[in-house]
């Protein structure tokens, strides 16, 4: 079974751009990496259990991992 990512490449190194880019808040860089998640097709309480992670993170990096682990788990993607 083949599976179509719905996070695009650009989005991941945003991603990655935007925790070490200092102009933007910790809010700023949350409420981005929410947005991350709900662009995956897994189901809402899943969805909503690593959107608890990220209001958690007390930094960047704190916030990015959820996302990180998120689309490593294939949560990204879409089975054609």
């Amino acid at each position: 079974m083949l599976k179509r990512d719905m996070v695009s490449e650009d989005t991941k190194i945003e991603l990655g751009e935007l925790a070490k880019d200092n102009t933007v808040s910790l809010e700023e860089f949350k409420h981005f990496c929410r947005e991350v998640i709900m662009m995956g097709v897994s189901n809402e309480s899943k969805k909503q259990s690593f959107i608890r992670d990220i209001d958690k993170a007390r930094s960047k990096d704190y916030a990015a991992y959820p996302v990180y682990n998120y689309l490593l788990a294939g949560e990204g993607k879409k089975s054609l």
